[in-house]
């Protein structure tokens, strides 16, 4: 009633991909050593064509407006390139790490290194990638660590260790570069593993855990609720699931969603209560609402890799109210954010009548504006799914989408659409030599 799997390296296999992967004979690195550019820094550009502008000669005054939009267009080709130039790389290393998940730092970090000059990256660029290495490493000699400390022990006291109870049914262990991925084929073993009531177990195919009794290995546990019957109509389905919980420890260790979200986040602790603020209220609320398009994110990708981009069937999943991704109905937002304003309340105003009166306005334009927050909650994710499904025709390969949206804010997906779309435009119309890199590349 127990197995344990670990998977099989290939160091020869991967690196003959290596070779044919970083030569290949249509690639955006082509654009860069082209144009001789050693590196693009998108902010540092933009600050350049501003100042350029600014400083633009009189007699080249009456031009401003063709000049601006020629810079710009060329901009945007850098920043198309290069970002298919990151998403490659980034894709080619979670490929190189599968095939040999031991490989070291230096030897991660050359790879990047060997792309730098081809897709001209800039110094922050290569540090996130330096930082993501260095956090793969770390999770994964911690798996190392214990899965030698545990190689005499049996599955089933394994996972007494990181659970605190020994299973009833049927288990499977299989381990990942980052992770333990446990199979649960009894349903009351998946339940009291993971925490979930029985109710919302039935729901759950697999669960990422950021809890262990072992508090090393807390965030590097995957589970697997194997007794639903999914799994017995389709013998794929835990594949699918894997590829699923992957995608989420993976986008931890690049930080996509962590470093969105850090961005996003608004201190509601911050927030000073006065009778101007009343109107404010409401661009609260969607911000708070707001805080959680790096779940979506991270959802649309996991799908992605387990639906090989059915983004109709993503639609469904992710849309559905009162589903498992009704992000929504999960949380009250509301009884945080009346608490503390609340306070704030009670230092402005003594009298209770008007603490009631005034507590009362904020609920009814709390519930107001979260019905319309409802409403509009499903038409968001369908627009991003739609952004993600137009930058699924650029790029072929499912691992290279998924990268390239991970390392792109969820807001800006879709104007990153349009900027493909008229990087391809301008190839397909333009006969100078940037335009048949762009048409050769697409096609």
């Amino acid at each position: 009633n127990e197995k344990r799997i670990i998977l099989e390296k290939d160091k020869k296999k991967n690196k003959e991909k290596k070779l044919d992967y970083l030569l290949p004979l249509e690639d955006p690195g082509e654009f860069f050593q082209k144009e001789d550019i050693p590196y693009f820094d998108p902010e540092e550009e933009l600050k350049k064509i501003h100042s350029e502008l600014k400083n633009l000669p009189l007699e080249k005054q009456s031009e401003i407006r063709e000049i601006r939009h020629e810079k710009i267009k060329n901009f945007k080709e850098k920043l198309v390139f290069q970002k298919i130039g990151i998403a490659k790389t980034a894709a080619y290393l979670e490929d190189f790490i599968h095939k040999d998940p031991d490989t070291s730092f230096k030897e991660l970090f050359k790879i990047v290194k060997e792309n730098r000059k081809k897709y001209a990256l800039n110094d922050k660029q290569v540090d996130i990638f330096k930082t993501s290495i260095g956090g793969y490493r770390k999770k994964h000699l911690i798996i190392e660590k214990y899965e030698k400390k545990h190689k005499n022990t049996s599955t089933k006291e394994f996972f007494k260790d990181i659970f605190g109870f020994y299973p009833k049914g049927k288990i499977e262990l299989i381990v990942k570069p980052i992770t333990f991925y446990w199979k649960c084929f009894n349903f009351e073993d998946f339940c009291q593993a993971s925490g979930f009531p029985p109710k919302e177990a039935k729901k759950v195919a697999g669960y990422k855990l950021g809890f262990s009794k072992i508090p090393e290995l807390n965030g590097l546990i995957n589970i697997e609720n194997s007794s639903i019957s999914d799994f017995l109509k389709d013998k794929n389905y835990s594949k699918k699931v894997q590829l699923h919980e992957e995608q989420h420890s993976i986008e931890e260790i690049f930080k996509g969603g962590d470093l969105e979200f850090q961005k996003n986040k608004i201190d509601v602790k911050k927030v000073k209560f006065n009778i101007p603020a009343i109107e404010k209220i409401k661009a609260d609320i969607y911000d708070l609402y707001d805080l959680y398009d790096p779940c979506i994110k991270n959802e649309i990708l996991a799908h992605l890799k387990e639906e090989s981009r059915n983004f109709k069937k993503i639609e469904v999943i992710l849309t559905k109210k009162g589903g498992g991704y009704d992000f929504i109905k999960k949380t009250d937002f509301k009884n945080l954010y009346l608490k503390l304003l609340e306070k704030e309340i009670k230092k402005i105003y003594v009298s209770e009548k008007d603490k009631k009166m005034l507590k009362e306005i904020i609920q009814k334009m709390f519930n107001n504006t979260l019905k319309q927050i409802e409403k509009e909650y499903p038409q968001k994710i369908s627009s991003f799914i739609r952004a993600a499904k137009n930058l699924s025709k650029f790029l072929p390969k499912r691992e290279e989408l998924v990268w390239l949206l991970s390392i792109e804010p969820i807001k800006k997906w879709s104007r990153l659409a349009r900027f493909f779309q008229e990087v391809i435009d301008r190839g397909l119309t333009s006969g100078n030599s940037r335009g048949q890199t762009s048409e050769r590349f697409f096609n």
